[in-house]
């Protein structure tokens, strides 16, 4: 037998939880179940008291006037249980109050009227307890068992005193109004026990929809571990595919790489269904997985292509196999069809940032998308990679209806760069020993777009560093907020040159601290740039 969990155990009693939490969300839970039924029965009443009221004027007006006002406030509780049991808005201790009020109201209307003006003791007992099973019966709904007893001994207790003070007046015998009384604790007693009942059953009920929601919970948590486990396990098989594939691809002479066709399915595995563009080294087409039929991009090669330029491209894959942030496009495959490489891609509906330079200037859009692009930087160095090449034409935005949707994309020319334990691990566990033919940027080498290129890779790619994709940020930065470029010459061809650098703009922002921080961005020394993670707070502030 499963041990209850402590939440929902019940006090000494059982006529109540001995969390207070939980007794509150079993009475709202117990209030929805039966909100319907609760409004039903309330317009039922509402309807056989006006008839009963009717009936009571017109048999005995006279005698029922002084009683009108206690009828009336019968009348309008019952009124207010039935608004209150229609309005989702009004809390459930509005209707448990409300009831409360209401079968003090009617008992004392049944006693006074059914006693003092129709002069029938027995009709009343019937009447009272009719009434008491209805409201023992509503207290399994919303009002707390301890509480309902209250009103209902009062005008049974009414009833108890007007039958014994009959019985001593010789207008009644003692052994019917003995009798009456004790039909009374039985009619109290019946009904206690109903409610009893009924609210053990509720609370059994509610506990064991609770245990089956932790449940369900509990089997989702782990369902999503291990669906995460066999994620980061795809990622690590892709990684290390694309290791060996790029190895065996830097070896190769140069070939033509062929474009395959529309409607063409690559390696049995992914139907071509639409072109989504196409570059000088690379087209990108929209795909469907044949197994499950999710939506992905692939991307080949085009032209000519080296080894080196194939094992770039297995770079990109290798990293983006292996890391997953929603600022970051990932890799969910690679292969190499009819000798050409391809890679499988997160497919984002949308447009490059390049294609949406006539928005360049919309502050709060602007903004928006810097806050993006620095998580997604943060993420990329944390994970000891530097991108080397962010620039508005690798940032993916995803069509959305709301606030732009942002991704970095293009890794074919990133390198691991360790910054952090965390780097280092993962940049260890991503390129242990990397064979010489995957060394792809050489010392002196200038690998990137000169436009967003920081002043250090002048000296060649071995300087280039996390620092420098905080330089293209900037740039971007300006570009997105100004609508123009931060500088006259690419700082990069001016360090070539040997030109001195010009002085980094200061961006008129509301934000003091954001401004600094993207003109530190564009300083010429590495070290005096901010961190991602930096500009990440102060963006999110």
């Amino acid at each position: 037998m499963h041990a209850i969990p402590p939440e929902l155990a019940l006090s000494r009693w059982g006529t109540s939880f001995a969390a207070e939490a939980t007794e509150r969300a079993y009475r709202a839970w117990n209030y929805e179940r039966n909100r319907t039924t609760n409004a039903r029965v309330s317009a039922a009443a509402l309807l056989l008291w006006v008839l009963l009221c009717a009936l009571f004027i017109g048999l005995q007006p006279e005698r029922i006037t002084p009683f009108l006002p206690l009828l009336g406030a019968t009348l309008l509780s019952l009124g207010a249980m039935l608004a209150i049991a229609r309005s989702p808005r009004l809390p459930v201790r509005a209707m448990g109050l409300t009831n409360l009020v209401h079968s003090a109201l009617a008992g004392w209307t049944v006693v006074l009227i059914g006693n003092l003006v129709l002069r029938a003791p027995t009709a009343t007992f019937g009447g009272l307890f009719m009434l008491s099973l209805v409201q023992f019966q509503f207290t399994t709904n919303f009002t707390p068992l301890r509480l309902i007893p209250l009103p209902v001994v009062s005008y049974f207790g009414g009833e108890a005193w007007y039958l014994l003070d009959t019985a001593a007046a010789r207008q009644l015998s003692t052994s019917t109004a003995l009798g009456e009384c004790l039909g009374l604790v039985m009619c109290f007693g019946f009904g206690l026990l109903t409610a009893l009942v009924g609210d053990a059953a509720a609370r059994r009920w509610f506990a064991q929809d609770r245990i089956i929601e932790a449940q369900q919970r509990t089997i989702e948590t782990e369902r999503a571990r291990i669906e995460q486990l066999l994620h980061d396990e795809v990622r690590y098989q892709v990684a290390a595919r694309s290791r060996e594939i790029g190895t065996a691809l830097a070896k190769a002479d140069a070939r033509e790489a062929r474009l395959p066709f529309l409607g063409a399915t690559v390696l049995g595995r992914y139907r071509i269904d639409a072109t989504l563009g196409s570059g000088a080294m690379g087209a990108v087409y929209e795909v469907e997985r044949l197994s499950d039929g999710q939506r992905f991009a692939l991307k080949v090669a085009k032209g000519t292509v080296s080894g080196a330029a194939l094992a770039r491209f297995a770079r990109e894959a290798e990293i983006g196999a292996r890391l997953r942030h929603r600022r970051l496009v990932s890799i969910v495959d690679i292969g190499v069809s009819e000798g050409t490489p391809f890679l499988v891609m997160e497919l984002v509906r949308g447009e490059s940032l390049e294609t949406q330079r006539a928005r360049f200037g919309d502050r709060p859009w602007a903004l928006t998308i810097l806050r993006q692009l620095a998580e997604g930087l943060a993420a990329l160095h944390a994970a000891g990679v530097v991108h080397r090449d962010l620039k508005p034409a690798n940032v993916l935005l995803a069509r959305s209806e709301g606030a732009p949707d942002a991704r970095i994309s293009d890794f074919g020319i990133s390198r691991f760069e360790v910054t952090s334990d965390e780097g280092a691990a993962l940049a260890k566990t991503l390129a242990p020993d990397t064979p010489p033919e995957l060394v792809l940027t050489r010392t002196g080498a200038l690998m990137g777009t000169p436009l967003y290129m920081a002043p250090e890779a002048a000296s060649g790619a071995q300087h280039v560093g996390p620092p420098a994709d905080l330089f293209a940020l900037g740039l971007i930065a300006h570009e997105l907020l100004k609508g123009s470029p931060a500088f006259s010459t690419p700082a990069v061809l001016r360090a070539m040159a040997n030109q001195p650098p010009e002085p980094a703009p200061l961006l008129e922002l509301g934000s003091g601290e954001l401004a600094l921080l993207l003109q530190r961005c564009l300083s010429e020394t590495p070290a005096q740039r901010p961190l991602a993670a930096e500009l990440v707070t102060v963006l999110t502030a």
